[in-house]
């Protein structure tokens, strides 16, 4: 091989190398703008080659129906930016069971179709038991419904993966529980008004304005 002839190879193998060295990083931080893999489904963390943030989330999971829903009830969850300056891009969303507490649970559930900014997607174990979003489009409220196991009387945690942007992202964050009740349950667990508080309040009163009416008729006497 000539002199210019191994300069030409060696010229090709150095660009060849910083090529690899620039877009390496590139390919690792890749993301899913359709919508999270199923290989994601075990651990809710986004395929994208970079760590998940450890700080306050700037996304939250709020449960448009209270904390305690009567058995077989539907559930309306909104996922949303607390500041609409910092929308997120995309999520994943999947409910379980609070007391589950095993190395890997079994997402429960299903959520219905999504008209838009999202679709439901099959985990292992059920069928579309998650939800993720179906596009990358910068989003700052999206809005679910969700329906129990028949006959569930337990208490339902969602947890959320939130995607800021391909680099940025919160993994599992966690709604707070929503307790699954009888009719009665639910209506014991009111405040009941305490008639024999009200009872005792009137009694006091009477007795009160009794005594005054007497130490008023023994000074009028004297």
């Amino acid at each position: 091989m000539s002199c210019s002839g191994k300069v030409t190879f060696a010229s090709a193998v150095v660009s060849s190398v910083l090529m690899g060295l620039i877009l390496g990083p590139i390919q690792q931080i890749r993301g899913f703008s359709t919508g999270a893999p199923t290989t994601s489904c075990a651990d809710m963390i986004p395929q994208h080659g970079v760590d998940a943030q450890f700080g306050p989330s700037p996304f939250l999971i709020d449960l448009m129906d209270g904390e305690i829903v009567l058995i077989d009830s539907p559930i309306r969850v909104e996922l949303r930016a607390s500041n609409l300056q910092i929308p997120f891009e995309g999520f994943m969303i999947m409910a379980f069971d609070k007391s589950d507490h095993s190395a890997n649970p079994r997402p429960i559930g299903t959520f219905k179709q999504f008209v838009s900014d999202g679709k439901v997607m099959d985990c292992p174990g059920g069928m579309q038991n998650a939800a993720t979003h179906s596009s990358n489009l910068k989003k700052t409220l999206v809005t679910l419904e969700w329906m129990p196991p028949p006959n569930y009387s337990g208490q339902t945690v969602f947890r959320t993966t939130f995607v800021k942007g391909k680099s940025t992202f919160w993994v599992k964050q966690e709604s707070k529980p929503v307790s699954f009740v009888t009719e009665t349950t639910k209506e014991s667990s009111k405040t009941p008004m305490n008639p024999r508080g009200s009872t005792a309040s009137s009694s006091g009163k009477v007795w009160a304005g009794l005594i005054a009416a007497s130490l008023l008729a023994f000074l009028l006497v004297r």
